[in-house]
């Protein structure tokens, strides 16, 4: 996953060379296994996992904004770039990505040789998630 991200990284450099910058967020922890963090739900913390982010075959990549703004995106607000962001996908795409799940709002076009997995909509609302292999 790490040489997917490097690739297109550098694709998205050279097409965009003054920028947005790409943010990718979890991918998975150093030596695999459960991804877990606490979230603090009154005075004890809540234990949170996620299913996927195991073994380092999945990535969180942001959408991308034409506000020039490095932070996550709602979609509650302006500043989304729907071609951006589809560029992005593409590029993840033809570097060998096989699925994407995405939120319906993005308004992505599956690339071709990939899947666009719109079964996780509400999980996906601030970021996509790029998967190399499919089950």
């Amino acid at each position: 996953m790490i040489k997917v991200i490097e690739q297109v990284g550098r694709e998205w450099n050279r097409l965009h060379p003054t920028g947005p910058r790409i943010g990718v967020a979890d991918i998975s922890t150093e030596y695999g296994g459960e991804f877990c963090w606490y979230v603090w739900e009154g005075l004890l913390p809540e234990r949170q996992c996620k299913a996927y982010h195991q073994q380092g075959l999945e990535a969180d990549v942001r959408y991308v904004r034409s506000d020039g703004e490095e932070m996550v995106y709602e979609f509650s607000h302006t500043g989304y770039s729907q071609q951006l962001s589809q560029d992005l996908v593409n590029l993840f795409c033809a570097a060998g990505v096989k699925r994407i799940y995405a939120t319906s709002l993005a308004s992505l076009a599956e690339p071709p040789g990939c899947i666009l997995d719109y079964s996780e909509d509400s999980l996906h609302r601030d970021q996509f998630r790029v998967q190399i292999w499919v089950p």
